[in-house]
């Protein structure tokens, strides 16, 4: 117990050290890259897959360099990540400066009383908390039923080719559905994905086509989450509005679908995790329609 105290502080440390860096890059990026239409679809995609290209590279050299030189060599990857990461911000080029303003801007927690703003939060909420059950307990599920590791490795190397060829081609894709709608398609096809999952894990065409909606159920839904957080969140009020993103959309669900995720496998076993990722998702869908709909009945 003693030994797991100081790994838990620095562990904490060193997300609250790197909590704010997602906000402010997604902030950025958005504001580099919106014009008087929002953020380019097409140029948001082509930046964004360079994060799906880096989780890879990252995991594979990784794995290999924990191989050769132990878990000891951890602080130092850790701190060489930051400071390449140090290096990349030290070089993003300097936006202009926006407009003075004789008030400040509204807090945004403020602005959560918009009922379309509540139920997109609320759609982005259990969406990504049914997306918990896959970070989590996918790889163990998988093995549980008798696979292999070149097998997990193999599904999760699907989602993730997906994943990145979604975003390189999304100037093609996106601009076909309004950035509702594809919030709909994203949670409908998230809670067919997890039914598949929980009820056909057993069949390997199964768990790959599972795999497969990943361009849907995560790529699309973080890009039209992108394109309506730039609507909702113009100006000074973009950092503020990616920080709720992050906050409200993954921090929260992340602990609670992990602490829930690991009672339900205590109890029920891995496939009542995904039955309940897949009600999570309904939920998700049903926010996203609430969220269409005030949308468009809004004065």
């Amino acid at each position: 117990m003693q030994a797991a105290l100081p790994v838990a502080l620095m562990t904490g440390l060193l997300f609250v050290a790197n909590s704010g860096v997602v906000p402010l890059y997604e902030a950025v990026v958005s504001q580099l890259l919106s014009s008087g239409q929002g953020v380019d679809p097409a140029r948001y995609g082509r930046v964004r897959v360079w994060g799906s290209i880096g989780f890879i590279v990252s995991v594979t050299a990784f794995g290999a360099l924990l191989e050769w030189r132990g878990i000891a060599i951890f602080p130092a990857f850790v701190a060489l990540m930051n400071a390449l990461l140090l290096v990349a911000a030290l070089r993003l080029p300097r936006t202009r400066a926006e407009g003075r303003h004789d008030q400040p801007p509204p807090p945004a927690l403020h602005l959560l009383r918009r009922p379309a703003l509540a139920w997109f939060f609320a759609s982005i909420f259990f969406t990504v908390l049914a997306h918990t059950a896959l970070y989590a307990f996918f790889s163990l599920y998988v093995v549980e039923l008798g696979y292999g590791k070149a097998a997990v490795g193999a599904l999760w190397a699907v989602s993730v080719a997906v994943e990145i060829a979604f975003f390189w081609t999304q100037g093609q894709w996106f601009p076909l559905l309004s950035p509702h709608r594809w919030l709909l398609v994203a949670a409908l096809v998230t809670a067919l994905r997890f039914v598949a999952i929980a009820a056909g894990g057993a069949w390997m065409p199964v768990l790959l086509l599972a795999q497969a909606a990943h361009a849907l159920t995560f790529a699309a839904h973080h890009a039209a989450c992108i394109a309506l957080l730039n609507r909702y969140f113009p100006g000074r009020l973009r950092g503020r509005g990616q920080a709720l993103y992050t906050m409200l959309g993954y921090g929260l669900p992340g602990v609670l679908g992990g602490l829930a995720g690991g009672w339900l496998v205590t109890h029920q076993g891995f496939a009542a995790v995904f039955w309940a990722a897949a009600l999570c998702a309904v939920a998700g869908w049903g926010c996203a329609r609430r969220a269409r709909r005030h949308e468009f009945t809004a004065d």
